[in-house]
């Protein structure tokens, strides 16, 4: 799979890595949806430190890599617990 090249991807790549959804994302984060949407679409393409800040810690990503690519993309998260 090819590197994300931007913000936008990388925070969809963590994302859905995550298990999560863009609202879910936007709860955990404290953002709203549309701002995560937008951020993902590359609308917004410079975001507040403070939010991406909030977006690395709530996916558990390094905000090095969700910034600026460096590092390892996260990997899928396995679901544990009880699955009904």
């Amino acid at each position: 799979m090819a590197k994300p090249s931007a913000l936008g991807e990388r925070l969809k790549v963590a994302r859905l890595a995550a298990g999560l959804s863009a609202s879910g994302l936007s709860l955990a984060a404290g953002a709203t949806r549309s701002v995560v949407q937008q951020i993902e679409s590359g609308e917004i393409q410079a975001p507040r430190a403070e939010l991406v800040g909030h977006l690395a810690d709530t996916l558990g990503v390094s905000l090095d890599w969700l910034v600026f690519g460096r590092g390892g993309a996260p990997a899928p998260r396995s679901k544990t617990g009880t699955e009904g």
